[in-house]
């Protein structure tokens, strides 16, 4: 009888620049709503503003994010809102 082993092997997946871009957009604009809305943490806020302004990201888009939408955990209403943000913006 023989067994059948997987050797490591992975399976690679395309990931474009623009899609990692609105990866961490997102992350950052729910790392900065957890620490302003939910945990009320001024100090983690001021940290994550300064990592915005370090990376050089836009402040207007996280804004967006912020603020137009409700649940930050729903991937589909962030990628709706940035969508049209950017939409908007390029007009």
């Amino acid at each position: 009888m023989t067994t059948m082993q997987s050797i490591g092997r992975k399976i690679l997946t395309y990931v474009s620049p623009k899609a990692k871009e609105q990866s961490a957009y997102f992350k950052i604009a729910r790392d900065i709503s957890e620490a302003q809305f939910y945990l009320g943490n001024r100090f983690r806020e001021i940290y994550l503003w300064q990592e915005v302004a370090d990376l050089d990201m836009d402040v207007a888009r996280i804004e967006n994010l912020l603020y137009g939408c409700f649940f930050h955990d729903d991937e589909d209403t962030m990628t709706e809102t940035d969508r049209e943000f950017m939409a908007n913006k390029q007009s």
